[in-house]
């Protein structure tokens, strides 16, 4: 008897399902992989299909508290802004676009712009190239009424930070800030060359607005210039102390 043969027998029977897979192992794989495929193809045809209500019941829409707003806007709010100053007439304009898209007889007081999401799309970046303003995700989801957009394009946003805002006011003279950072670098400085108050460790700058104007400092090398395996005071005076102990206990 061959091996084909003898694994054909084999597999037929439950019981010498073991034996089969040691006489010809690849082909019995195949066989039962091939049974397995149709037994679960037999099975999804009996199944009578669910109606689709069942499967996805009616869900309500996803409402945001406050606090998840305001810590989504507070997240956002960390990457680098335009500038905008509001020009003006932004209601006078705002309300020329709307009735361009929605027509001269719309109510512009109450039109829901999520009734229609495309002309909301087609309104809103009309008025985005008006302005020359983008809207972020976080304040284009809440957007539903023109009153809404027009607050928006009337608020003016500032691409400085509170402490430059703090550096441009008329401060006492016993007051200075300091905004361009003075980092020590030991292989320039020539009152100190090759001085360092903390050797081995990496002055990175994290920030990569940052990371362009300072240079990283490579530290990599210095463990074998210094010693930083050294030990503490500490560890000197108790291991002292230990050898007086065993030399008083040999006495």
């Amino acid at each position: 008897m061959s091996k084909m043969s003898l694994a054909r027998t084999t597999f037929s029977s439950q019981p010498f399902l073991v034996l089969s897979k040691a006489v010809y192992p690849g082909h019995v794989q195949s066989c039962n992989r091939k049974v397995l495929t149709n037994i679960f193809k037999r099975r999804i045809k009996e199944e009578e299909p669910k109606p689709m209500a069942e499967i996805e019941p009616e869900r309500a829409p996803v409402k945001f508290s406050n606090y998840t707003e305001n810590n989504l806007k507070k997240r956002t709010s960390i990457q680098t802004r335009r500038a905008y100053l509001p020009p003006e007439d932004v209601e006078g304009k705002v309300h020329r676009i709307v009735k361009e898209v929605y027509g001269k007889t719309a109510d512009v007081q109450n039109i829901d712009l999520d009734e229609d999401r495309r002309k909301k799309f087609t309104v809103l970046t009309k008025m985005m190239k008006e302005f020359d303003h983008f809207i972020p995700n976080t304040e284009l989801h809440d957007m539903k009424t023109i009153d809404q957009a027009v607050n928006f394009f009337l608020t003016e946003v500032r691409d400085t930070t509170c402490l430059e805002d703090l550096t441009k006011l008329d401060l006492p003279k016993n007051l200075h800030i300091n905004t361009e950072y003075l980092r020590y670098d030991r292989e320039n400085n020539p009152l100190w060359p090759g001085k360092d108050a903390f050797p081995g460790q990496q002055t990175r700058a994290c920030s990569a607005k940052f990371a362009r104007k300072y240079n990283v400092v490579d530290k990599s090398k210095d463990k074998y210039i210094f010693n930083l395996n050294r030990k503490t005071f500490f560890e000197e005076q108790t291991e002292l102390a230990e050898i007086i102990k065993k030399e008083i206990y040999r006495k």
